[in-house]
């Protein structure tokens, strides 16, 4: 299932929020019914419950050197300085290079408070996490396609490139970064058109 071309810009981020976490909910939902006792997805929940209390106890115990606020900006600043609408391979191929630096970084973070039982820090921490991942696998995906197509326009790649782009990219996480992968697009009754206005 995809959503893209629905809308070139903001509009996909908020349908796939909607549509995908709709299904991934209805998924876990299906994955754990009925989960009690031995069955083995209750075994499932209990070792991610025991993961998130591992890494909540972690960052508790943290003496951390590295600001989770200075990381975020430094994300914030790459993603802008390196992904915009315009780009090239060098600029992303730096832009990778400093996220890939800041997932080095947040290795080292130490939380700036954790005396509270509503502890905004630690959520925005946890938080963070896995926003550089998802910017690390958006910057690696735009840094592979040497193409433009629709909002993503490399000034090193000018033209459109079914031959060898129309295909969607899948990400697999790795703890080292994403893992790229693809599938071919399932054409329907029209055929793709490269946007001339």
């Amino acid at each position: 299932m995809s959503v893209h071309g629905a809308n070139r810009l903001g509009g996909n981020s908020l349908l796939e929020t909607i549509v995908f976490g709709r299904r991934a909910g209805k998924a876990i939902v299906a994955e754990l019914a009925g989960a009690s006792g031995d069955k083995p997805a209750a075994s499932k929940a209990d070792n991610a419950i025991g993961r998130v209390r591992d890494k909540i106890d972690k960052l508790l115990a943290a003496e951390g050197s590295e600001d989770a606020y200075a990381i975020r900006t430094d994300m914030t600043t790459t993603m802008k300085d390196h992904f915009g609408v315009f780009r090239d391979g060098p600029t992303m191929q730096a832009g990778v290079d400093k996220l890939m630096a800041l997932k080095e970084r947040i290795k080292h973070i130490g939380l700036r408070t954790g005396d509270s039982p509503f502890n905004l820090d630690m959520m925005r921490t946890i938080e963070l996490e896995g926003m550089l991942d998802v910017a690390l696998t958006v910057a690696v995906g735009a840094l592979q396609r040497t193409e433009s197509r629709g909002s993503h326009s490399r000034t090193d790649y000018k033209d459109r490139d079914d031959k060898a782009w129309l295909k969607h990219t899948l990400a697999y996480y790795e703890p080292t970064g994403p893992r790229l992968d693809s599938k071919p697009v399932t054409l329907g009754m029209f055929e793709p058109k490269e946007r001339t206005y």
